[in-house]
């Protein structure tokens, strides 16, 4: 049996919660409206019932990736 929530199918993490993933940035024209959105997400989703991890993309290069908890 996987390790899922009982209402859904999405994986839930080793807390039990839902894991949520913030992919932004990347080679285009709208990086920074995309990481202006993911700042936005990332100041309001509710951390006590998602686990969050974020990862960002560099502009110039696709191999500069950070990844934020």
């Amino acid at each position: 049996m996987s390790d899922t929530t009982s209402e859904t199918s999405t994986p839930a993490t080793a807390s039990g919660r839902p894991c949520v993933l913030i992919v932004f940035g990347g080679r285009s024209s709208e990086h920074a409206v995309s990481c202006m959105t993911a700042r936005e997400v990332l100041a309001v989703i509710d951390r006590e019932h998602y686990d969050v991890v974020a990862v960002g993309m560099g502009l110039d290069d696709p191999e500069e990736t950070a990844l934020l908890l």
